[in-house]
């Protein structure tokens, strides 16, 4: 009786291991969705802003290319490969 419970014990830990793993990369996929969303908008911005003859569209132009770096750079921290365990 025991070993059963043991055994479905057992299969119980591993699927907690699986779903953390699917959970990691799920939150990967979706920072990179957000990274990709994020630089689509501030190239827009930057873009448009080009053409703004406004009092702030100056700002608006700097501060949309500073986004775009940053989600830029976002973006390609979350696309390198990780380093493989010693274990």
């Amino acid at each position: 009786m025991r070993a059963a419970s043991m055994k479905f014990d057992q299969n119980a830990r591993k699927s907690v291991v699986a779903k953390t793993r699917q959970t990691s990369a799920t939150r990967l996929k979706t920072q990179k969705s957000i990274a990709k969303i994020g630089m689509s908008g501030s190239l827009g911005a930057l873009f448009v802003s080009g053409f703004f003859k406004f009092h702030g569209a100056k700002q608006l132009h700097i501060y949309s290319g500073f986004g775009l770096l940053a989600f830029s750079l976002w973006h390609h921290f979350l696309n390198q490969p990780k380093p493989k365990s010693k274990t």
